[in-house]
């Protein structure tokens, strides 16, 4: 279940970050939790983000590659934290990440694209072009062997992939 992206054990990091062992794992597809955070509503978040987006070549993304692609980033980056209670910021179909104090990546899958939005704290300018380019192209590459993993698990007949731009 791990190896398919279906269990994922989130990544976690003490203040010297040192990986911290989770005590469970997430299953995507069973969180239904919607974002109620405001993060997006933010009145700088316009000025502090710039977007990617994919899209597949078909006119619907299957909810199963979302959930796998939101497992894969689960399995790589910490997932952010808000409130005094430190609640984590993972929604049904989407979620906040931290790449470092000073920059999140917020992934949001609906039923034609997927939306990764990398958010610097202060100002989008500040966003390193080789970081972001370099988390662009991860992501794409991801996509695509989720894209044929997923291709090659539902279907009985033989089917080309289908890609994403």
């Amino acid at each position: 279940m791990t190896h398919l992206d279906i269990l994922v054990e989130s990544k976690r990091y003490d203040e010297s970050y040192k990986r911290i062992p989770a005590a469970f794992f997430y299953v995507a597809s069973m969180i239904r939790t919607n974002d109620t955070t405001g993060y997006l509503k933010s009145p700088t978040f316009t000025q502090r983000n710039i977007a990617i987006a994919f899209r597949h070549s078909s006119s619907m993304i299957p909810p199963a590659l979302s959930f796998r692609f939101i497992s894969y980033c689960l399995s790589i980056f910490a997932v952010k934290t808000y409130g005094q209670k430190n609640d984590e910021m993972l929604f049904h179909r989407s979620a906040v990440f931290n790449i470092d104090p000073s920059l999140d990546m917020c992934v949001n899958c609906d039923d034609e694209m997927i939306v990764v939005r990398l958010v610097h704290m202060r100002n989008r300018t500040l966003i390193m072009r080789d970081l972001a380019s370099s988390i662009r192209e991860c992501l794409a590459v991801a996509l695509e062997k989720i894209s044929q993993l997923y291709v090659k698990t539902s279907s009985t007949d033989c089917v080309t992939s289908k890609k994403f731009f």
